[in-house]
């Protein structure tokens, strides 16, 4: 399902938004958590001002709930690797359009493996909650546990793609307001270019830093590990490096490029096995570090703030 978003066009918002497309993905699940009321509590020592202290009890603290996180958790971790920074809210993720079979791909594979760890959930409610009784004494409370119907309802995904397109009416009702909005959302855009520019530039530093500390020799003359995940995060980042380069950096891209070109098809375990590769790998890694570190790199922010006092996620 998509839905349109109109907004007044500036040179980057245009640049952005023939390149990318929004996702408006939302996760529900029950709350494993209750307040338990402070004023039953005493300190050792003395009362204590119920409004200074905050007590809670975990509900249904298992493994099958904690699959569930899990793979939650994994999904979220996904999606912000292959998101760009922009100004929406927590749970709407800019996307590069080159990339949306990919990850609504992801998507459906996640429905599916998140629908038959809630079942397993499900399965064990009634035991879990025996021994919840038995965990929380006198704490336990049964309205705390839904019909195990309700208890389902409340796991859902939904996911919907935004597009973003010019407006033609706000214009004609109120030129004033369009030339406002247009100034506004102008530098707001300006500012979510430079926030993308600035993220993909310090990801690929901050993952080349991480490949050459893994392939420097060891001064000491001792072997030392070399994780294959160092190697993989680089390759990862690389092979959706292109459709997320929608600012068109460049200098950035050639850099990619020759690191592509370094590292060749990616096989960690061979860099891992052949000293020889590791080494000449290490070398010219070194010579690309060298330049990259030369670039102006600014630490990107995963939000644009639109406002000081914004309380936006």
């Amino acid at each position: 399902m998509s839905t349109t978003t109109t907004i007044p066009t500036s040179t980057n918002m245009t640049k952005i938004i023939t390149k990318t497309i929004g996702l408006d993905l939302i996760i529900g699940k029950p709350s494993a958590q209750r307040t338990i009321k402070a004023n039953r509590f005493r300190h050792t020592q003395g009362n204590v001002d119920p409004d200074s202290l905050s007590v809670s009890k975990k509900l249904l603290n298992s493994k099958e709930f904690k699959d569930i996180n899990t793979i939650d958790g994994k999904m979220g971790g996904y999606l912000r690797k292959v998101a760009l920074p922009s100004f929406f809210r927590r749970g709407v993720y800019l996307l590069p359009i080159a990339l949306i079979d990919n990850v609504d791909a992801v998507i459906t594979d996640y429905r599916s493996t998140r629908e038959e760890a809630i079942g397993t959930f499900l399965a064990a409610y009634p035991a879990l909650i025996e021994e919840d009784r038995t965990k929380l004494g006198p704490e336990f409370n049964s309205e705390d546990y839904p019909d195990v119907s309700i208890l389902k309802s409340a796991f859902y995904i939904s996911a919907r793609y935004v597009s973003l397109e010019t407006p033609d009416k706000l214009e004609d009702v109120n030129a004033s307001i369009f030339k406002r909005e247009k100034e506004r959302v102008s530098q707001m855009w300006d500012s979510a270019t430079d926030n993308i520019r600035d993220l993909l530039r310090y990801s690929f530093q901050e993952l080349l830093d991480k490949m050459v500390v893994a392939l420097r020799p060891a001064e000491d003359g001792e072997k030392k590990r070399f994780r294959t995940s160092t190697a993989n995060n680089l390759l990862e980042f690389m092979s959706t490096f292109d459709p997320r380069n929608i600012t068109n950096d460049e200098e950035l891209s050639a850099l990619v490029t020759k690191c592509k070109e370094i590292l060749g098809a990616g096989n960690p375990d061979l860099l891992r096995r052949d000293k020889d590769l590791k080494e000449q790998t290490y070398t010219a890694l070194t010579e690309v570090k060298a330049q990259v570190d030369a670039m102006a790199i600014v630490r990107p922010r995963r939000k644009i703030k639109l406002e000081e006092d914004s309380n936006a996620c």
